[in-house]
């Protein structure tokens, strides 16, 4: 997943020689990005301050819940684009290695979903239906306060049930009018594959 919207003067947070952050300043919000796994899957970090959400977090989650704990932030929540293993947790797709940890060591926390995932992430994850959030066009999760809106939009065609994050809020100008949190629906230079099995568009 990358950011829709380039990252200007980045700065670097280091946890350990094996987790460092983009961090982009937004005032009432920062966004870390980390790339992390074996993939090297962009995850994110929202926070406004006092409290964190993730987006997309697969791998690593106790070094993710480890550079959130060194930044003295809580942790709410979890929110994820789309359902597939490498963004959400699970089994590679015919594979006997072992699961990526993903969303099921952030059950203790409310995690977010489109509607139209819940059902391959129930595969995927092993996690109950009822764990999951649904989301759909036009939700709004006010997750990170007054001065920080996430709203959902609805973009199937890398999965059914894909959702982007479009963040606004009282954002300073580094940020311009927002960011989107696309998944793997939109690349800086291509797009999500649409040719998947179990995607009707």
């Amino acid at each position: 997943m990358r950011l829709a919207r380039s990252m200007r003067a980045p700065c670097l947070a280091l946890l350990s020689p094996a987790l460092a952050a983009s961090v982009l300043d937004c005032g009432a919000l920062r966004v870390h990005q980390l790339q992390l796994g074996n993939m090297q899957n962009y995850q994110y970090v929202l926070d406004n301050g006092e409290v964190a959400i993730t987006v997309d977090a697969a791998w690593d989650i106790g070094k993710i819940r480890r550079y959130i704990e060194k930044m003295d932030l809580r942790l709410i929540g979890g929110l994820y684009t789309h359902g597939h293993f490498d963004h959400i947790g699970g089994a590679f797709p015919g594979s006997s290695g072992p699961p990526v940890q993903g969303a099921a060591q952030l059950q203790d926390l409310p995690l977010y979903l489109g509607t139209n995932d819940i059902e391959a992430a129930t595969l995927q994850t092993k996690l109950d239906a009822s764990r999951w959030h649904p989301l759909k066009e036009g939700d709004t999760l006010p997750l990170l306060g007054d001065r920080v809106q996430i709203w959902v939009l609805d973009t199937p065609g890398h999965t059914l049930g894909g959702v982007t994050f479009w963040v606004q809020g009282d954002l300073e100008d580094a940020c311009g009018e927002g960011l989107l949190l696309t998944g793997d629906t939109l690349f800086l230079t291509n797009v999500g594959r649409t040719d998947l099995p179990g995607v009707l568009v």
